[in-house]
């Protein structure tokens, strides 16, 4: 059986397009996607960032879907629009990473989006994604405290240390699992025994062969940025860039290859992901026309008919999949 995830960052407009997130168009069409999603038979999780419930519009439109039921609605956190503010950080015109505040403003900025969330929802969120990637031993901790069931801000045999936040690059995944996981408390990038389970985004080198190469390197290199500027793209050149389980920057076929890798692991867990913006035409610099969001759409159908036409397979929301992990004896 082959569990499928849809994992949504829901979120403002075009952030690639320095608009900073403060407009909310995209949200308006998620209705009309959830529907469609259903006529596929998946059941997305919308992880809302706090900008989006700070506008009355688009809160109204998260709402309408957490009465829907087919869905889940979580956290995720954009250091830069969440309260309280830090302008040392905040107002550096910059996307800072989370990691880089410090720890009481790390946890202040948690509880916050936690709470507001709860507030709209009238229940407390309990599946999150790290805005930018962001996530490290310590507000793993804190998610862990506030309750949250699930996190997938893992991105296996990725490193995101070329990637600048204000000062600081993102986090080194690259040598974490890439199965579901209970976190070290220590380190989220191994496992453990906390009680908050990993569900690691479906990235994956093109042949399982070159795996080991990726891990290698990762633990080779570290926090290096200079040598990962060099060593990780001609990994990529030489053995295959790793592929994003994400529709709207990958093609059919690369998505299909990593749907049939999925098909060989224990356990099977796809978790595709994409963000809110990338679904409508004009929401990112690689989606501009009607046609591209289209071709978004018609990719979701390929894996879809991919796995119906060879295997079994079952959607789940990111909680509901955790729920099952607790009570199969995952823990």
């Amino acid at each position: 059986m082959v569990h499928v995830i849809l994992s949504i960052d829901t979120e403002g407009d075009n952030l690639w397009a320095d608009q900073r997130g403060r407009s909310f168009d995209n949200i308006e069409a998620l209705g009309e996607f959830q529907t469609f999603c259903e006529g596929l038979g998946l059941r997305p999780t919308y992880l809302v960032a706090h900008e989006v419930i700070a506008d009355e519009k688009a809160r109204d439109t998260i709402l309408r879907l957490e009465k829907n039921g087919n869905c889940e609605i979580g956290s995720h956190l954009h250091a830069w629009l969440t309260p309280p503010p830090y302008a040392p950080l905040d107002e550096l015109g910059t996307y800072p990473f989370l990691h880089e505040y410090p720890q009481e403003m790390r946890a202040a900025k948690l509880e916050r989006l936690t709470e507001d969330l709860e507030e709209v929802l009238s229940r407390r969120p309990t599946s999150y994604r790290g805005g930018r990637w962001s996530i490290e031993a310590f507000t793993m901790g804190r998610l862990e405290s506030l309750g949250y069931a699930v996190d997938t801000t893992v991105t296996p045999f990725v490193s995101w240390i070329r990637t600048l936040g204000a000062a600081e690059g993102g986090p080194n995944c690259t040598t974490a699992p890439h199965t579901p996981y209970y976190p070290h408390s220590a380190d989220p990038m191994r496992p453990g025994a906390m009680r908050i389970l990993e569900v690691p985004t479906s990235h994956r080198p093109p042949l399982r062969a070159t795996d080991g190469l990726y891990r290698w390197a990762g633990s080779a290199l570290g926090g290096h940025r200079w040598a990962w500027s060099v060593v990780g793209r001609g990994l990529g050149v030489l053995i295959g860039k790793v592929i994003s389980p994400n529709p709207a920057v990958t093609p059919t076929e690369g998505l299909l290859r990593v749907a049939g890798r999925i098909l060989q692991e224990e356990p099977a867990v796809l978790n595709l992901c994409i963000h809110s913006s990338e679904l409508v035409a004009g929401g990112a610099p690689w989606v501009r026309e009607a046609g591209d969001a289209k071709a978004v759409r018609q990719r979701f159908r390929d894996v879809v008919g991919f796995l119906s036409s060879r295997c079994e397979w079952r959607a789940l929301t990111l909680s509901e999949y955790a729920r099952e992990q607790g009570t199969s004896g995952g823990r």
